[in-house]
């Protein structure tokens, strides 16, 4: 339809006049929503000191393209400016940032100033030497450590300020390649270690804790100090979850709160555990936090000092 309309000028003025005449009143806008499908807003393209500073230099680009040119030829003109829409491609803007991180993330960032580089040359004009320097630093980590000792109350509220403030967190968008999964429900994992267990709090996106588990099926795995596996499902309309094992203690509100005793990963106070949250539905898996590796975590007090 699209090319008919462009390739038949009478057709489409037809078509559109006969549109207009039938539409409604012009009326005027007064709030436009952001169109994006992440969170409503433009916060996975721009607000980042990374994401922000490539759009700087690509604003930089355009206003040299702007200016008189230095006698380039029409060729090479046209070709920076192909330079320029190639580098306005949100996929850049993706990547910078501490959302989302692959193994090839130098050569994003390379030839994104190449592009804005190849279209100084293009016009004539000598690239700024900040398109010389790296944008991307160094990524987040997959997860923070904790700071101290856990010792919450295992209600699925946060019933208390202090409750958690030691805890080490692993958010759900650390890590991420090209994007999160869209039915990914966990928001971050608090966890930390108190005298013979390991305490996990499960922040879900949905409104409440029994959104989340009433739709699939949370595990913890452990790898060390040997393989163990904790298993908490509830379906829609039962009285509790059901915990394999039953020494594992979970209660679920507005978060989930567990605490798993060190012995069922064949550890004791001292030891180093490592281990990973996963959600499944069925028996497919929906999100796994790290996304890669594992947490590893000191079954003691930290020793960390602050003044």
């Amino acid at each position: 339809m699209y090319r008919k309309l462009t390739s038949t000028p009478g057709l489409a003025t037809t078509t559109f006049s006969g549109f207009l005449a039938t539409s409604p009143e012009i009326r005027k806008l007064d709030r436009l929503r952001a169109g994006s499908w992440i969170r409503s807003d433009f916060t996975t393209w721009i607000g980042h000191r990374e994401k922000n500073q490539g759009w700087d230099l690509l604003r930089m680009a355009r206003d040299a393209f702007d200016r008189p040119a230095r006698a380039p030829s029409d060729r090479d003109r046209q070709l920076a400016w192909t330079c320029l829409q190639a580098a306005e491609g949100s996929d850049w803007f993706w990547w910078y940032g501490d959302e989302h991180s692959s193994d090839e993330d130098s050569i994003f960032d390379a030839s994104f100033r190449d592009l804005l580089k190849e279209a100084y040359w293009l016009i004539g004009e000598r690239p700024p030497e900040a398109l010389s320097v790296p944008i991307m630093g160094r990524k987040r980590a997959l997860y923070e450590p904790p700071t101290g000792v856990l010792a919450p109350t295992l209600d699925g509220k946060l019933t208390d300020y202090f409750e958690w403030l030691l805890a080490g967190i692993c958010e759900a968008s650390s890590g991420f390649g090209t994007m999160r999964p869209g039915l990914a429900p966990i928001e971050r994992v608090a966890f930390g270690w108190g005298p013979g267990h390991i305490y996990l709090r499960i922040d879900p996106l949905a409104a409440s804790a029994a959104d989340l588990m009433h739709a699939g099926d949370l595990a913890v795995e452990f790898t060390r100090p040997q393989p163990a596996r904790v298993l908490i499902h509830c379906r829609r309309g039962a009285a509790k979850p059901v915990i394999d094992p039953p020494e594992v203690r979970c209660a679920g509100d507005k978060v989930i709160e567990i605490a798993i005793p060190l012995a069922l990963a064949g550890a004791k106070d001292g030891d180093v555990v490592a281990f990973a949250v996963s959600y499944r539905s069925g028996a497919a898996s929906i999100e796994r936090l790290p996304r890669d590796g594992e947490i590893e975590l000191a079954a003691v007090e930290p020793d960390i000092w602050s003044v």
